[in-house]
Formats: structure tokens, C-alpha cells, sequence
């Protein structure tokens, strides 16, 4: 079902620009990009938890997803719990391994920072798109306030192209795909072997900008970060 456009003001538009510059003014040109995008097809504004949410166009609602879109842009350092989340695994691994309970506590430790390193990567790639996109139109819909869309461009004024992005290509089931809707969707890492697929990314002009290796050191150099910052 079509859902009407929404229309911003003047006033609409500086309580965006102004909530965004009070987190970083390098971002006002993507998010009030992102607004209008919203505005002009508002069956991708996502809704909101709680019983008074704050309704698109409002300054409450500039205020908070100005917030999310700065600070959803942000990679802060892995935290691993050091905990697994079922006993019987510790203890089955110490049974087939002949090992120690210390072993299977560094086991533990390990497998956790894999697992947290893991779902970091897929941040670290939006974020490296990003990075490469965004001087060519492209924006990154951080802060998960945008359905179904990690990245928006906006093309012959008020046509637009769409992107979901995955890290790897794993089998949607019916109601992932039917969420998705008609957005494409472009994987890093392709089939069972996890070949890169960099050369068929869906925006021609890009494809000279990105790489496995260009990633692999943007990766790396976020890494480097961490480990400076603590």
C-alpha cells in the first residue's frame, strides 16, 4: 500500500541541521539528505519503541536520530564476557579434548572474541563503504532508523537507488526476504568458500574504489586503533 510523502518545512529543516551540528557539522549534508530521502518515501522511516515515540518531523525526533546517525558511526572496541552462554559446552569440549579447566576457560575466551570480533565486522564494513561512497552521493543509514536500507542514493533529483549490505551471503528465509522487500542486496563474502565479490558490487562507478585488499587495511587500521585507545 502506497504511503503518502511527507513535505518538510524551513523550520523542519535548520532543527535537523541544527541537532546534527551539535554532534558533527562533517555529517549535516548526509543526514539532511537522509531526511529528505525520509520524507519523500516514508515507508522506510522506522518505528520507534515505547508508548510516546516521537513522530518524523518533530524536533524530538530530529534530536534523537541525530544522536543515533553520529553515534551509530562510531566502532567502539570489542568487550568479550569471557563466558559461555551454556555450561554444557565447557564441559563436553573438556571431555573430548582431554584438557584442563584453565584450557577450557582460554578456549572459552578465545571462541568469545571470535564471536565478538565476528559482528564487528559487519559495522566495519558499512563503515568502510562508508568511507568510499559517500563523495560519490551515497549514504549510510546509520543508527538503524531506516528500514530495510543500509545505503541511499540519491539520483536525477528525486529518483534514488537502494542497498542492503551483508558481510556474507547466507540463505534468507521467507520472512527475511518478504522484510527486505524490493531493496537489493550486495554480500563482501560470496558461497561456501567465501569468494570476495567486490567486481560485481552494484554501483559501476565504485567498483574502481573498493577492494578486498583496500578493506582488509581499513580493517586493520581500526585495529590499530583499538589498540591505541587503550
Amino acid at each position: 500500500m502506497a504511503v503518502d510523502k511527507l513535505k518538510l518545512s524551513q523550520s523542519q529543516i535548520n532543527w535537523a541541521r541544527s541537532e546534527i551540528c551539535k554532534h558533527d557539522e562533517n555529517l549535516a549534508k548526509s543526514y539532511l539528505g537522509l531526511m529528505r530521502f525520509l520524507s519523500a518515501n516514508p515507508e522506510f522511516i522506522g518505528k520507534f519503541r515505547g508508548n510516546n515515540p516521537p513522530q518524523f518531523g518533530t524536533l524530538e525526533y530530529f534530536v534523537k536520530t541525530a544522536e543515533m546517525f553520529a553515534i551509530g558511526r562510531t566502532i567502539s572496541p570489542p568487550v568479550n564476557s569471557g563466558k559461555t552462554s551454556d555450561p554444557l559446552l565447557g564441559s563436553l569440549f573438556q571431555q573430548l579434548k582431554s584438557c584442563t579447566f584453565s584450557e577450557v576457560e582460554n578456549a572459552v575466551r578465545i571462541h568469545g572474541d571470535f564471536m565478538v570480533l565476528e559482528n564487528k565486522v559487519g559495522k566495519i564494513l558499512e563503515h568502510y563503504l562508508s568511507a568510499r561512497l559517500e563523495p560519490l552521493g551515497w549514504i549510510w543509514c546509520s543508527g538503524d532508523f531506516v528500514e530495510k536500507v543500509d545505503f541511499v542514493k540519491i539520483v536525477s533529483g528525486k529518483n534514488h537507488k537502494l542497498l542492503q549490505v551483508k558481510n556474507k551471503d547466507v540463505t534468507e528465509n521467507s520472512s527475511s526476504a518478504k522484510g527486505r522487500g524490493d531493496v537489493p542486496k550486495w554480500a563482501r563474502l560470496k558461497g561456501k568458500k567465501a569468494v570476495a565479490d567486490w567486481q560485481n558490487f552494484p554501483d559501476l562507478e565504485a567498483r574502481s574504489l573498493i577492494s578486498e585488499a583496500d578493506f582488509l587495511e581499513y580493517g586493520k587500521s581500526i585495529g590499530h586503533d583499538w589498540l591505541n585507545s587503550n
